[in-house]
């Protein structure tokens, strides 16, 4: 088995989500997916919804998360802050389904500008479709 020596933690505003040891944490940054491996330098990126997944070699774990940031410390701890999180076990599959529904066809309507609501809503879209993405990844649902 691998190591598991990146320590994880995950918190949102409502408080921690996970706190994990692992080989490696695959994350859906604002310009794309990339991986965190042992020693990796330390850095600071967005993160956009979508699927944050805990290792690689040893058990995976995946959890939905909405938008913010991901951060290598120096000693190599990683810390995910993001507005929601959600492990895959926790996601209603028919409560996501049917808000990314009504967001798409709220979406598909808009004729409006392209303001704070029209914003809020493909936030909410995002939200719905990283949960959903989150249980076909893993399996689950």
């Amino acid at each position: 088995m691998a190591s598991e020596s990146i320590s994880v933690h995950l918190v949102t505003p409502q408080g921690p989500i996970a706190d994990e040891m692992t080989d490696a944490v695959l994350a859906p940054g604002r310009l794309g997916q990339f991986e965190i491996l042992e020693g990796h330098v330390p850095f600071l990126s967005e993160l956009h919804a979508g699927v944050l997944t805990f290792g690689e070699a040893t058990e995976k774990k995946y959890y939905a998360v909405g938008p913010g940031f991901l951060e290598v410390e120096p000693n190599g701890v990683v810390q995910v802050l993001c507005e929601q999180a959600q492990a895959s076990d926790d996601i209603d599959k028919e409560a996501a389904t049917a808000d990314r529904d009504e967001r798409q066809e709220k979406l598909s309507k808009w004729e409006g500008a392209l303001d704070a609501e029209y914003r809020t809503l493909k936030t909410e879209l995002d939200w719905a479709e990283a949960r959903l993405d989150t249980l076909k990844i893993s399996g689950g649902n």
